[in-house]
């Protein structure tokens, strides 16, 4: 499981509790490579943020959980500077969100 300096495991925490669900938490882990390593060799399971990409050619497969959970996240800059154009463009499929951070300053 990621370590509570992840902002995704108070999430999770909190809907494991919501559904009584007590997860018997051995090992508490920073980053998801080392918890997708330690789950190939079969160390045990974790729940994850599911934007997390599984290792490629890995044995690992990803289950949703029901229900779904979501979070909001934003992006955050400096007031007094605007996103550069070439910033805009490595905004990838966030580039409409990155555009309208620029309108809304």
């Amino acid at each position: 499981m990621l370590d509570h300096a992840s902002g995704s495991r108070l999430i999770i925490d909190a809907v494991l509790r919501e559904h009584h669900v007590i997860a018997d938490v051995v090992q508490e882990l920073g980053h998801s490579v080392t918890v997708f390593g330690l789950v190939e060799a079969g160390v045990g399971i974790s729940v994850l943020p599911w934007l997390l990409a599984l290792p490629a050619n890995s044995l690992l497969v990803a289950l949703p959980l029901v229900p779904r959970v979501e979070r909001t996240v934003e992006l955050v800059r400096r007031r007094d500077r605007s996103l550069s154009p070439l910033r805009l463009s490595r905004c990838g499929g966030w580039s409409p969100a990155c555009r309208r951070v620029e309108e809304l300053a």
